[in-house]
Protein backbone atom coordinates (compact mmCIF):
# COMPACT_ATOMS: atom_id res chain seq x y z
CA UNK A 1 0.00 0.00 0.00
CA UNK A 2 1.33 3.42 -0.96
CA UNK A 3 0.21 6.38 1.15
CA UNK A 4 0.59 9.95 -0.09
CA UNK A 5 0.09 12.66 2.53
CA UNK A 6 -1.05 16.10 1.43
CA UNK A 7 -1.02 18.47 4.40
CA UNK A 8 -4.19 20.46 4.86
CA UNK A 9 -7.75 19.19 4.87
CA UNK A 10 -7.17 16.33 2.47
CA UNK A 11 -5.20 13.12 2.62
CA UNK A 12 -5.04 10.93 -0.49
CA UNK A 13 -4.60 7.17 -0.06
CA UNK A 14 -3.68 5.07 -3.06
CA UNK A 15 -3.97 1.27 -2.94
CA UNK A 16 -2.18 0.23 -6.11
CA UNK A 17 -2.45 -3.46 -5.29
CA UNK A 18 -6.25 -3.36 -5.50
CA UNK A 19 -6.44 -0.83 -8.33
CA UNK A 20 -8.52 1.52 -6.19
CA UNK A 21 -8.13 5.22 -5.58
CA UNK A 22 -9.54 6.63 -2.38
CA UNK A 23 -9.79 10.26 -1.40
CA UNK A 24 -11.08 12.18 1.56
CA UNK A 25 -13.06 15.35 2.08
CA UNK A 26 -14.78 17.32 4.76
CA UNK A 27 -18.48 18.15 4.82
CA UNK A 28 -18.84 21.93 4.74
CA UNK A 29 -22.63 22.14 4.46
CA UNK A 30 -25.72 19.89 4.56
CA UNK A 31 -28.90 20.72 2.62
CA UNK A 32 -31.44 18.13 3.90
CA UNK A 33 -34.47 19.48 1.99
CA UNK A 34 -32.67 18.79 -1.30
CA UNK A 35 -30.71 15.75 -0.19
CA UNK A 36 -27.43 17.49 -0.91
CA UNK A 37 -24.16 17.90 0.90
CA UNK A 38 -21.32 20.22 -0.02
CA UNK A 39 -17.83 18.76 0.28
CA UNK A 40 -14.57 20.65 0.47
CA UNK A 41 -11.83 18.95 -1.54
CA UNK A 42 -8.27 20.23 -1.80
CA UNK A 43 -6.29 17.53 -3.57
CA UNK A 44 -4.89 18.04 -7.05
CA UNK A 45 -6.63 15.09 -8.67
CA UNK A 46 -10.04 16.44 -7.68
CA UNK A 47 -10.02 18.15 -11.10
CA UNK A 48 -10.86 14.74 -12.58
CA UNK A 49 -14.14 14.47 -10.69
CA UNK A 50 -17.05 15.09 -13.06
CA UNK A 51 -20.73 15.79 -12.83
CA UNK A 52 -22.81 12.58 -12.40
CA UNK A 53 -19.79 10.58 -11.16
CA UNK A 54 -20.82 8.02 -8.54
CA UNK A 55 -19.54 8.34 -4.99
CA UNK A 56 -19.39 5.81 -2.20
CA UNK A 57 -18.61 7.33 1.18
CA UNK A 58 -18.14 6.23 4.75
CA UNK A 59 -16.98 7.44 8.12
CA UNK A 60 -13.48 6.55 9.28
CA UNK A 61 -14.90 5.07 12.48
CA UNK A 62 -17.30 2.72 10.60
CA UNK A 63 -15.67 1.67 7.31
CA UNK A 64 -18.17 -1.20 6.86
CA UNK A 65 -21.17 1.17 6.71
CA UNK A 66 -21.29 2.95 3.36
CA UNK A 67 -23.69 5.12 1.37
CA UNK A 68 -24.09 6.12 -2.25
CA UNK A 69 -24.14 9.61 -3.80
CA UNK A 70 -23.73 11.34 -7.15
CA UNK A 71 -21.91 14.53 -8.03
CA UNK A 72 -24.37 17.23 -9.11
CA UNK A 73 -21.98 20.16 -9.37
CA UNK A 74 -18.46 21.27 -8.58
CA UNK A 75 -16.13 24.25 -8.34
CA UNK A 76 -12.39 24.55 -7.81
CA UNK A 77 -12.68 23.68 -4.10
CA UNK A 78 -16.15 22.24 -3.56
CA UNK A 79 -18.24 19.32 -4.78
CA UNK A 80 -22.02 19.22 -4.44
CA UNK A 81 -23.20 15.63 -3.97
CA UNK A 82 -26.73 14.22 -3.98
CA UNK A 83 -27.09 11.49 -1.33
CA UNK A 84 -29.30 8.48 -2.00
CA UNK A 85 -31.78 7.68 0.78
CA UNK A 86 -30.82 10.82 2.65
CA UNK A 87 -32.56 10.23 5.98
CA UNK A 88 -31.41 6.66 6.39
CA UNK A 89 -27.92 7.19 4.98
CA UNK A 90 -26.94 10.32 6.92
CA UNK A 91 -27.82 8.70 10.22
CA UNK A 92 -26.27 5.37 9.34
CA UNK A 93 -22.91 6.84 8.36
CA UNK A 94 -23.07 9.56 10.96
CA UNK A 95 -22.65 12.63 8.75
CA UNK A 96 -22.74 16.14 10.21
CA UNK A 97 -21.27 19.48 9.16
CA UNK A 98 -17.51 19.18 9.56
CA UNK A 99 -17.45 15.37 9.21
CA UNK A 100 -14.30 13.94 7.68
CA UNK A 101 -15.32 11.24 5.17
CA UNK A 102 -13.65 8.72 2.93
CA UNK A 103 -14.74 8.44 -0.70
CA UNK A 104 -14.42 6.01 -3.55
CA UNK A 105 -15.64 6.40 -7.14
CA UNK A 106 -15.52 3.90 -9.99
CA UNK A 107 -15.93 6.67 -12.53
CA UNK A 108 -13.18 8.65 -10.86
CA UNK A 109 -10.96 5.56 -10.99
CA UNK A 110 -11.67 5.14 -14.73
CA UNK A 111 -10.99 8.79 -15.38
CA UNK A 112 -7.67 8.61 -13.54
CA UNK A 113 -6.71 5.50 -15.51
CA UNK A 114 -7.54 7.23 -18.79
CA UNK A 115 -5.61 10.33 -17.70
CA UNK A 116 -2.58 8.20 -16.81
CA UNK A 117 -2.67 6.50 -20.22
CA UNK A 118 -2.98 9.88 -21.90
CA UNK A 119 -0.10 11.11 -19.77
CA UNK A 120 2.07 8.25 -21.05
CA UNK A 121 1.23 9.16 -24.64
CA UNK A 122 1.90 12.84 -24.05
CA UNK A 123 5.21 12.11 -22.30
CA UNK A 124 6.29 9.94 -25.23
CA UNK A 125 5.41 12.73 -27.64
CA UNK A 126 7.26 15.20 -25.44
CA UNK A 127 10.32 12.95 -25.38
CA UNK A 128 10.24 12.77 -29.18
CA UNK A 129 9.90 16.54 -29.47
CA UNK A 130 12.72 17.06 -27.00
CA UNK A 131 14.86 14.73 -29.13
CA UNK A 132 14.07 16.84 -32.19
CA UNK A 133 14.81 19.99 -30.22
CA UNK A 134 18.13 18.62 -28.98
CA UNK A 135 19.15 17.63 -32.51
CA UNK A 136 18.15 21.03 -33.84
CA UNK A 137 19.99 22.71 -30.98
CA UNK A 138 23.11 20.71 -31.82
CA UNK A 139 22.72 21.53 -35.50
CA UNK A 140 22.31 25.23 -34.68
CA UNK A 141 25.44 25.14 -32.52
CA UNK A 142 27.42 23.56 -35.35
CA UNK A 143 25.98 26.04 -37.86
CA UNK A 144 26.96 28.91 -35.58
CA UNK A 145 30.51 27.57 -35.46
CA UNK A 146 30.57 27.35 -39.26
CA UNK A 147 29.23 30.89 -39.55
CA UNK A 148 31.90 32.14 -37.13
CA UNK A 149 34.61 30.37 -39.14
CA UNK A 150 33.30 31.79 -42.43
CA UNK A 151 33.10 35.27 -40.93
CA UNK A 152 36.66 34.98 -39.60
CA UNK A 153 38.01 33.79 -42.98
CA UNK A 154 36.32 36.53 -44.99
CA UNK A 155 37.11 39.16 -42.39
CA UNK A 156 40.78 38.30 -42.75
CA UNK A 157 40.46 38.40 -46.53
CA UNK A 158 38.66 41.75 -46.39
CA UNK A 159 41.37 43.23 -44.15
CA UNK A 160 44.12 41.91 -46.41
CA UNK A 161 42.33 43.17 -49.54
CA UNK A 162 41.74 46.54 -47.89
CA UNK A 163 45.43 46.76 -47.01
CA UNK A 164 46.40 45.89 -50.61
CA UNK A 165 43.86 48.39 -51.95
CA UNK A 166 45.19 51.16 -49.69
CA UNK A 167 48.78 50.34 -50.65
CA UNK A 168 47.98 50.32 -54.39
CA UNK A 169 45.99 53.54 -54.06
CA UNK A 170 48.85 55.14 -52.14
CA UNK A 171 51.26 54.45 -55.02
CA UNK A 172 48.91 55.83 -57.64
CA UNK A 173 48.14 58.84 -55.44
CA UNK A 174 51.85 59.64 -55.14
CA UNK A 175 52.23 59.40 -58.93
CA UNK A 176 49.24 61.68 -59.47
CA UNK A 177 50.51 64.25 -56.96
CA UNK A 178 53.94 64.27 -58.62
CA UNK A 179 52.31 64.66 -62.03
CA UNK A 180 50.14 67.53 -60.74
CA UNK A 181 53.24 69.32 -59.43
CA UNK A 182 55.01 68.82 -62.76
CA UNK A 183 51.99 70.13 -64.66
CA UNK A 184 51.80 73.19 -62.41
CA UNK A 185 55.51 73.87 -62.88
CA UNK A 186 55.18 73.52 -66.66
CA UNK A 187 52.14 75.86 -66.71
CA UNK A 188 54.08 78.46 -64.75
CA UNK A 189 57.01 78.16 -67.14
CA UNK A 190 54.70 78.53 -70.16
CA UNK A 191 53.14 81.65 -68.67
CA UNK A 192 56.59 83.12 -68.02
CA UNK A 193 57.64 82.39 -71.61
CA UNK A 194 54.45 83.96 -72.98
CA UNK A 195 55.25 87.09 -71.00
CA UNK A 196 58.78 87.22 -72.43
CA UNK A 197 57.46 86.52 -75.95
CA UNK A 198 55.11 89.47 -75.74
CA UNK A 199 57.92 91.58 -74.40
CA UNK A 200 60.25 90.84 -77.30
CA UNK A 201 57.69 90.51 -80.10
CA UNK A 202 58.74 92.49 -83.36
CA UNK A 203 56.03 93.58 -85.81
CA UNK A 204 56.52 93.25 -89.64
CA UNK A 205 55.76 96.93 -90.36
CA UNK A 206 56.73 100.00 -88.46
CA UNK A 207 54.43 102.50 -90.34
CA UNK A 208 50.91 102.84 -89.08
CA UNK A 209 48.48 103.83 -91.83
CA UNK A 210 45.71 106.30 -91.03
CA UNK A 211 42.34 104.91 -92.05
CA UNK A 212 41.17 108.46 -92.86
CA UNK A 213 43.62 108.67 -95.67
CA UNK A 214 42.49 105.38 -97.12
CA UNK A 215 38.83 106.50 -97.55
CA UNK A 216 38.70 110.22 -98.53
CA UNK A 217 35.18 109.81 -99.93
CA UNK A 218 33.82 109.17 -96.52
CA UNK A 219 34.86 112.73 -95.42
CA UNK A 220 32.27 115.48 -95.96
CA UNK A 221 32.96 119.17 -95.62
CA UNK A 222 30.14 121.52 -94.72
Amino acid sequence: MNVIYVYGLITIFTWTAFGETLFTGRVSKLIPEQGLMRLRLEFTNSKFLKRDDDLEFWNEGRPDVRCQAFIRGRSNEYVLAEVREWGKCIKKVGVTTGSFLFFESKEFQKTLGAAQEMMKVLLKKRAILEGYRDRNSTANYENNLRMDNINAIYQERMERLKSEWQEALKGVTELKNNNDRDMLSIDNQVKALDFEIERYRVEDENVIKDHWSLNPGQISIK
